[in-house]
C-alpha cells in the first residue's frame, strides 16, 4: 500500500500543502482526514469507554483529552484508528494521502504499519500558528472559557504552558494590537494544549533519523511562500 502521510499542526499549512499535493496528480486518492476519523473511531469509543452519552464533542481541547485517552488505548493513535478503517474498506489501487498525523507515536506508529510510506512533515513556530488561526476564523477553533474578572496576564498564567509555549512579550503584543481577548485567549488554549499532547521536534527528530529525502520531506512553513511550498512538493513526488 502505498501512501503519503501529511504531519503537522493546527495552523502550519496543511491545506496549502495538499492543494500543492494534488496540483498535476490525479493518481493520488485523498482518504477521510484525521477530524473526520476521530468523530468516527476515537471520540464514540472513548466515550463508550467513560460511560458518556455518545455526543459531538465540538470542544478542541476536550478531543485532545479524548485523543491522548485513545493514544493511551492504543500506542499508536490516528495510525491505529486509520488502520482500522483501510481494514473494514475496499482501498483504491493507487496511492493514498493521509491528513494528517502529529506526534512522536504516531510517526513511529505510521513506519511500523505502512512501510515504504512517505511523509511531508510541515513545520512553523508556535507563535506563527497563532497567528494564523487568529486570521483563518475556522468555525473547528473553539473551546470552552469560564468567565473571569481577572486581568489577561492573570488569565494567560491560568492556562497550562502558555507562557511557555509563546513567551509573555508576544502574547502581550497581540492583546495590545487590539485582538479581542476572548478570540486570542481560544486561539492560545487550542495552540498550547496541542503543543502539550503532541511535539513537533521529538517526531520530525525521529523521521529524519529513519527516513532519507526520498521518503521525508521537510518543510518550514514559515520560511517558505505557497508557490516554494508547492515547487518543493512537485520536485519531491
Amino acid at each position: 500500500m502505498k501512501i503519503i502521510f501529511i504531519v503537522g499542526q493546527t495552523a502550519v499549512g496543511k491545506s496549502s500543502t495538499l492543494e500543492a499535493l494534488f496540483k498535476n496528480q490525479p493518481s493520488l486518492h485523498l482518504l477521510p482526514n484525521r477530524r473526520e476519523l476521530t468523530d468516527e473511531i476515537i471520540i464514540p469509543e472513548m466515550l463508550m469507554d467513560a460511560g458518556k452519552e455518545l455526543t459531538p464533542i465540538k470542544d478542541r481541547v476536550e478531543r485532545f483529552a479524548l485523543t491522548a485517552a485513545y493514544r493511551k488505548k492504543y500506542q499508536t493513535g490516528m495510525i491505529h484508528a486509520l488502520k482500522l478503517f483501510l481494514d473494514k474498506g475496499t482501498i483504491p489501487q493507487t496511492s493514498l494521502v493521509f491528513d494528517n498525523i502529529r506526534g512522536l507515536e504516531e510517526c513511529q506508529g505510521a513506519l511500523e504499519t505502512f512501510h515504504g510510506a512517505r511523509f511531508i512533515f510541515l513545520y512553523a513556530p508556535p507563535l506563527v500558528r497563532l497567528k494564523r488561526m487568529l486570521g483563518r476564523k475556522d468555525a473547528f477553533d473553539t473551546t470552552e472559557h469560564v468567565p473571569s474578572d481577572a486581568s489577561f496576564k492573570e488569565k494567560l498564567e491560568a492556562i497550562p504552558e502558555a507562557v511557555k509555549t509563546f513567551g509573555l512579550g508576544p502574547l502581550l503584543n497581540l492583546y495590545n494590537s487590539g485582538t479581542p481577548e476572548d478570540v486570542l485567549l481560544n486561539g492560545i488554549k487550542i495552540i498550547s494544549t496541542e503543543v502539550q499532547n503532541y511535539n513537533a521536534e521529538q517526531a520530525a527528530g525521529f523521521l529524519k533519523t529513519h527516513l532519507d529525502d526520498r521518503q521525508l520531506l521537510y518543510l518550514d512553513t514559515s520560511q517558505l511562500g505557497i508557490d516554494e511550498v508547492s515547487q518543493k512538493i512537485q520536485d519531491w513526488l
